[in-house]
């Protein structure tokens, strides 16, 4: 089970940033959809997925999972702490960072290919049981 906290953590975290969950996609890589299966718990991010998301805002591991950072973002004090971040449009402002982006978006959207065939794939194989 990952942390209790997760799903509503990444959604406070995003909305403190005033970023949609389309706009994950230029900050993380991570589609919408994917992205809104996160925040509602459907699914969850394996353990690099957390680690990258953790990364962007800043938080640790153990507080993404473990704490309930909504409360913390509600407090003033707190909030600037998370939204001084920087967001898309800073991050694409560098070419560098705008190749890695490119690079890290085309391999995030072939490994969730792959899965789509590892899923196909086994499933065939359980049909021919």
């Amino acid at each position: 089970m990952t942390g209790v906290y997760l799903y509503k953590n990444l959604k406070a975290l995003r909305k403190s940033k005033g970023w949609t969950q389309d706009e994950m996609l230029s900050v993380s890589g991570i589609t919408r959809s994917t992205w809104s299966n996160y925040e509602t718990g459907q699914t969850q991010p394996d353990i690099e997925t957390i680690a990258r998301i953790s990364g962007i805002f800043g938080v640790s591991i153990d507080d993404l999972i473990l704490k309930d950072l909504s409360n913390v973002l509600e407090d003033p004090k707190n909030r600037k702490k998370f939204t001084e971040v920087e967001g898309p449009e800073n991050v694409l402002n560098d070419p560098e960072n705008i190749q890695t982006w490119t690079i890290l978006t085309h391999l995030r959207r072939i490994e969730q290919k792959l899965d789509e065939l590892r899923d196909m794939n086994n499933n065939s194989a359980k049909d021919n049981s």
